[in-house]
């Protein structure tokens, strides 16, 4: 009696909601589907973006500088920056795929480069925060007033010289806060 009247109520809300089910990807309207060549136009798009950036990743790790000046700290913001926007792009390309067919091997493999490509980033951007701490917070914020282009990086900036002052803070070590705030 309870299954009769599970049936009887999910028609009446098909009905009444004017939802419909598809068995298969198929029967879905296009309209209805994810139009994923905004991303790549093709798997074979995203494997020669993927070499792209992995081969970035590689040219950014043997440019480990220290940032000296404003223009070193915006390169050195602005390539990261760009290399970590184009790796969530590949990302998202494979998350969508495989979300399209949960079966298709080769969306989690793609999936599964792009997680090793983010564990290679991570690893040769690791250095550029601990730099710019060793900057005084005064010299960082006169560079981002001096140009327009610095603008974006105000907040990221602004948050990473208040979280180390807070992780300090929040142990009590007021005495040993190692960025200086003098020169």
């Amino acid at each position: 009696m309870k299954i009769l009247l599970i049936v009887i109520l999910s028609g009446l809300a098909t009905v009444v909601f004017g939802q419909k089910y598809f068995e298969t990807r198929e029967e879905i309207p296009e309209k209805y589907k994810w139009d994923l060549t905004d991303l790549y136009a093709n798997s074979s798009d995203w494997i020669k973006e993927y070499v792209v950036i992995k081969q970035l990743i590689t040219d950014f790790s043997t440019k480990k500088k220290e940032i000296k000046n404003a223009e070193a700290f915006y390169s050195v913001l602005y390539n990261s920056d760009s290399i970590y926007n184009e790796i969530m792009r590949l990302y998202l390309f494979a998350m969508m795929q495989e979300h399209v067919n949960q079966k298709d091997e080769s969306a989690k493999s793609m999936k599964i480069k792009v997680d090793y490509l983010m564990s290679d980033y991570f690893d040769i951007t690791a250095w550029i925060y601990p730099a710019i701490l060793k900057i005084n917070e005064d010299v960082i914020n006169q560079w981002i007033l001096s140009n327009n282009k610095f603008q974006y990086f105000k907040t990221t900036s602004r948050k990473l010289y208040n979280d180390e002052f807070n992780k300090y803070k929040n142990q009590n070590y007021f005495d040993v806060i190692f960025f200086n705030k003098k020169g």
